[in-house]
């Protein structure tokens, strides 16, 4: 298995991990803006972080760093929306979804920052 390989693979992991816990502590009624000391969704979050850190820095080509940093800019935009609306109407699926959100926001913050120095380094070295 390639290093690429092996982080494409980390990806798919972290988001899976990102839906299954975004839902799990959406049906016991968490929202994630709001978590203070919940010592598994901690620990979820540093793995989150620590994929996002490995995948960053193994598994995006340099053709596409811009358009990754594009869509990652959009997911963290729509990160900050609220979905109490759905509440209103199915409880609980509005905190499910911002859940999910927000973590696969979690996961990919640091895929963009690793990818953000890459290209500023890119650009700062071309003379």
């Amino acid at each position: 298995m390639k290093i690429g390989d092996f982080g494409k693979f980390l990806f798919i992991i972290g988001i899976i991990l990102a839906i299954i816990s975004g839902i799990f502590t959406g049906a016991l009624g968490l929202s994630m803006s709001n978590l203070t000391s919940v010592s598994w969704i901690s620990w979820m979050l540093v793995i989150l972080v620590a994929i996002g850190l490995i995948v960053g820095l193994t598994s995006i080509s340099a053709e596409k760093i811009i358009p990754f940093l594009i869509a990652a800019i959009a997911l963290i935009v729509v990160s900050g929306t609220a979905f109490d609306p759905i509440n209103n109407i199915f409880p609980r699926i509005g905190t499910m979804l911002e859940n999910v959100i927000d973590l696969i926001a979690i996961l990919i913050a640091p895929i963009a920052a690793v990818l953000s120095i890459k290209a500023i380094y890119a650009l700062a070295s071309k003379k």
